[in-house]
């Protein structure tokens, strides 16, 4: 069948007709994908993107975004919370950290 090339990626079709991305990797299969709907797309980002990112988060009044936090065993009441809208923001600790 006819087949696209994106990048490391071939757009074609399965057995069954259905659309699929197949990972190259030394001319063998590494891994199919459906690609009906599918977007693939890559992203280059500066070594220095992070550094600068956390310099400029300490100008920011992000206390909305950290205010309701849940411990793990929590999860139902959290995504209720979240369901709700009253926060911006709803976090699940997933383990727990000294000092906090």
């Amino acid at each position: 069948t006819a087949s696209t090339k994106a990048t490391d990626y071939i757009v074609t079709r399965n057995s069954d007709g259905l659309k699929v991305a197949v990972k190259m990797e030394g001319g063998k299969p590494y891994f199919v994908m459906p690609a009906g709907g599918v977007t693939i797309t890559g992203l280059s980002v500066s070594p220095y993107t992070f550094p600068r990112a956390a310099q400029i988060m300490k100008r920011f009044d992000l206390e909305a975004f950290t205010e309701k936090v849940f411990d793990i065993d929590d999860a139902k009441a959290a995504f209720e919370c979240q369901i709700s809208g009253k926060y911006p923001k709803v976090l699940i600790r997933c383990n727990e950290i000294p000092g906090e």
